[in-house]
C-alpha cells in the first residue's frame, strides 16, 4: 500500500546536506509550501500530499502528508532535524474510517542524516497504539545511486533498502527509487498489517505495491528566515 511511499518520501526530504547544530534542520527540497505527487499503480492512481506546518518545535520543521489509494489512507506527523527525519505519529484509515494508529514518544528516527551510497541505520523505537505499549525497529540502506526510467522521465535516483517491524507483527520491506529534487520516482515493497487493518488489507488485497510517478507538483515557496 502507500507506505512505501510515504517512507519513500521521508527518505527524500532527508537527502540534503546536514546543517550545523546553530544552523536548525535543513530544509526541505519541495515542500516548503507544500507539494502535490501522482503516481501509477498496480491498484490505481495512488495520490500524495505533504504540506508544512507553521513554526518550529523544539528544533524542528514539522510537515503533515496524507496518502491515498484504493480507498485507503496513510497520515503521518513528521519532525526534520538536522540529525535526520522523525515520525512522530501514523494513521491508517480505509473509506474515512481509522483502523490503526501508532504514536511514537520519543518520535521514531526514520532517516538518519546525511544520506550517502552504502550508508546504513538502525532504531530501536518505543510505540504506543491505543492502551498498548511496545517498541519498533527499523533499518534502511542506500545501495546505489542510478538512472531510472518512469512515465514522469528519466532520473538520477537513489535505490534505497527499507525494513520495519512492531511489537504487534506488522512488517514493511521496500525498495524505493528516490531523486531528492523531486521525490520518490518508483517502489516496490510489501506491507503486513496486524488487527483489523490487516483483516482489511488482505482482504483489498492491498499488502504489496508497485508505483511509478507520473506527475509532480512541487511548490517551493521561500524557505523562513
Amino acid at each position: 500500500m502507500t507506505w512505501i511511499l510515504v517512507v519513500a518520501l521521508m527518505v527524500a526530504a532527508s537527502l540534503q546536506p546536514a546543517r550545523g547544530a546553530d544552523e536548525g534542520p535543513p530544509p526541505l527540497p519541495y515542500v516548503r509550501g507544500g507539494s502535490r505527487w501522482l503516481y501509477t499503480s498496480d491498484l490505481g492512481a495512488v495520490r500524495v500530499r505533504l504540506d508544512e506546518e507553521p513554526g518550529v518545535v523544539d528544533g524542528a520543521r514539522r510537515y503533515r502528508w496524507e496518502i491515498r489509494v484504493a480507498g485507503a489512507a496513510m497520515e503521518e506527523q513528521l519532525a526534520l532535524r538536522s540529525s535526520g527525519l522523525f515520525t512522530v505519529d501514523r494513521v491508517f484509515s480505509f473509506l474515512g474510517r481509522p483502523l490503526w494508529r501508532l504514536a511514537f514518544d520519543p518520535p521514531e528516527l526514520t532517516i538518519a542524516l546525511p544520506l550517502e551510497v552504502g550508508r546504513r541505520w538502525q532504531w530501536r523505537n518505543p510505540v504506543v497504539s491505543g492502551s498498548s505499549r511496545g517498541w519498533d525497529e527499523v533499518e534502511g540502506v542506500v545501495e546505489a545511486l542510478e538512472r531510472v526510467g518512469v512515465p514522469a522521465g528519466v532520473y538520477e535516483a537513489y535505490r534505497i533498502r527499507l525494513s520495519r517491524k512492531d511489537t504487534w507483527g506488522s512488517r514493511l520491506e521496500s525498495l524505493i527509487w528516490l531523486d531528492p529534487e523531486v521525490g520518490v520516482v518508483k517502489a516496490d515493497g510489501l506491507l503486513r498489517w496486524p488487527g483489523l487493518a490487516g483483516s482489511v488489507q488482505r482482504l483489498l488485497g492491498l499488502d504489496r505495491l508497485r508505483l511509478s510517478l507520473s506527475e509532480a507538483h512541487v511548490e517551493a515557496s521561500a524557505p523562513p528566515s
